[in-house]
């Protein structure tokens, strides 16, 4: 059948599958155009993907990140929003097949714009899919904060310290930057205990002066001992990978209690390889991470002005503008032992 609310017109007729930033912006492009506009999408709402981390870790609720796409078009005349999941484009007959609650509505075109955004990609390897959860809807961020905040309401009706303590364990592979204010924050959040790892004492060194005391080097360490050391018999729940390193990935994969969650939070330059069958039978979530928003920004400056977050030993050396070119030289020179060098304006 044709879609409901269809109604006769001899203007030119342009179908837009898919909700999302491609699909919004071609629709307000021809809001003055003469042309009859139908979007049709699987949902009703426009999805904000960028913040479905904050979502997933409770700091703001899925309604700020997905308004109803009907509201972001309500002074749109030329337009009208459609739900139904697209099942078949004709382009010979110039039809669009979508279906909603079993029934199926065909709806014509005279311009088709596919916008329907991208899936989870795996690079190759679709078998992951099955114990690594993705990060594209709302029901992805919302399952995961159940997670992570469930086991903080756990902690908190527990009268058992050794539950309490394994349930508010993190560990963070990697003391780069990003590493050590991940541990520094995590313990803001109420992280118990927190241990950092890194291949550089000097890393180390700086994460020990940020607070963070319990640390390992992989090189004298395995993770699996140090998490031993640090935690006891209880293991932790809970990593941050903050290398892009297949092998620090791959640790944390070992090292991490049955049913753990890890955070990626390092850029790898290649794909990693991934041993599945092991998060597979050890039942892990590996969890990407994407970009950060103003209020975070807000956040970070409040934990830095109370004191909760050190960052004067993440700078290792000042520069003038005029002299950049000696900061990236000074960078080159200390390897591994530089974390962040400030050119300062």
């Amino acid at each position: 059948m044709t879609h409901p609310g269809a109604t006769p017109s001899d203007k030119h007729k342009v179908v837009i599958i898919g909700s999302g930033f491609g699909g919004l912006s071609a629709a307000k492009k021809l809001k003055r155009a003469d042309v009859d506009i139908k979007m049709i999408a699987k949902t009703t709402h426009h999805l904000f993907q960028p913040l479905l981390y904050q979502v997933a870790t409770g700091i703001i609720s899925e309604g700020e990140i997905a308004p109803l796409t009907r509201v972001i078009l309500r002074k749109q005349k030329n337009c009208q929003v459609l739900l139904g999941e697209v099942t078949h484009v004709d382009l010979k007959k110039k039809t669009v097949d979508s279906v909603l609650l079993g029934h199926t509505y065909r709806t014509p075109f005279d311009t088709l714009i596919v916008a329907a955004g991208a899936g989870q990609s795996y690079f190759g390897n679709d078998h992951f899919a099955e114990w690594a959860p993705g990060m594209k809807t709302i029901d992805d961020a919302l399952e995961l904060r159940g997670r992570i905040l469930g086991a903080f309401e756990q902690a908190e009706r527990s009268s058992d310290p050794e539950r309490r303590a394994k349930l508010l364990t993190f560990v963070v592979v990697g003391a780069g930057p990003i590493g050590n204010l991940v541990a520094q924050v995590a313990r803001c959040r109420g992280a118990k205990k927190v241990l950092i790892t890194d291949l550089s004492d000097f890393r180390l060194d700086i994460a020990r002066q940020c607070k963070v005391d319990l640390t390992s080097n992989p090189r004298t360490e395995k993770l699996a001992d140090a998490a031993k050391k640090a935690f006891g018999d209880e293991g932790f729940d809970v990593a941050f990978e903050a290398v892009g390193n297949e092998k620090a990935l791959d640790s944390a994969i070992m090292a991490i209690n049955k049913g753990g969650d890890i955070v990626v939070l390092g850029v790898f330059e290649e794909s990693p390889r991934v041993n599945m069958s092991i998060v597979g039978d050890r039942e892990l979530s590996l969890i990407g991470t994407l970009m950060y928003k103003h209020e975070d920004y807000m956040e970070a400056v409040r934990l830095i002005d109370e004191g909760k977050v050190v960052t004067e030993p993440l700078v290792t050396g000042h520069f003038p503008f005029e002299k950049y070119k000696d900061a990236y030289d000074f960078i080159e020179a200390q390897g591994d032992k530089s974390l962040k060098v400030m050119i300062d304006l």
